[in-house]
């Protein structure tokens, strides 16, 4: 099937900029007319159990918006090395009509061993450890807040790590201290209930979503963003 209104942005390509920046100035009308939303993630949001057909997609079908997708596997909220999440949105800046933006919680910093990290106490970026998973979030939350007025929230994901826990609790320090917003698949919260039986059938594997999943979690961005949109009216 073809997305029309998706565009996935190729960071690690040698040419990626290149052809983002193309792609941009190309969409910059359409962009006028129908909300544009922004995902920063690793696997979960590309989508690579489906072939790197993820809720974005399927998103972007069923709401007729402009789905920008920085996703690229194994990399992590942690600024440790080129490709990770801070150092891809400094690279590939969103565009000025971002509607919302969207950060996956990257299950990779748990998984790698990195830091989990603490909430800093001000708001100076200069002072926060960016090598910490929570480091590097804070500082994504400070870099769009200087650069853009658009809302910005995390999402969470499905993990068998238990770690992955104590970083779900940071993120949610994060939205005190900010006003982010959070849409927890890792607790299901403000969700529908589902039966266990029910939740394995949207799982690839432990981490990733399959078709169904996707189209579960595309249902929940779809709810969110529509109340979400009532409450800033």
């Amino acid at each position: 099937r073809k997305y029309t209104n998706y565009r996935h942005v190729l960071d690690d390509s040698p040419n990626g900029l290149m052809i983002y920046r193309a792609w941009y100035q190309r969409s910059k009308e359409k962009m006028m007319y129908i909300p544009v939303y922004y995902f920063l993630g690793s696997s979960v949001t590309r989508g690579s159990a489906t072939d790197g057909v993820s809720f974005v997609e399927v998103l972007s079908e069923r709401m007729g918006c402009c789905c920008i997708k920085n996703a690229v596997d194994g990399t992590t909220l942690a600024d440790m090395e080129e490709r990770s999440y801070p150092w891809r949105l400094r690279s590939l800046p969103p565009p000025e009509e971002t509607a919302h933006f969207f950060i996956q919680l990257s299950t990779n910093d748990v998984a790698r061993g990195v830091p989990i990290g603490v909430v800093h106490k001000g708001m100076d970026r200069a002072n926060i450890d960016r090598s910490t998973a929570l480091g590097g979030a804070e500082d994504i939350i400070l870099f769009l807040r200087s650069h853009y007025r658009a809302p910005i929230t995390f999402f969470t994901s499905w993990c068998d790590n238990v770690a992955y826990a104590k970083l779900v609790g940071g993120i949610y320090e994060l939205r005190k201290k900010y006003s982010i917003g959070v849409l927890d698949f890792y607790r299901f919260q403000n969700m529908p209930a589902i039966s266990p039986s029910e939740f394995a059938s949207y799982k690839a594997d432990g981490t990733h979503p399959n078709a169904k999943g996707y189209r579960y979690m595309a249902e929940r961005f779809i709810q969110y963003l529509k109340q979400t949109g009532k409450s800033q009216k």
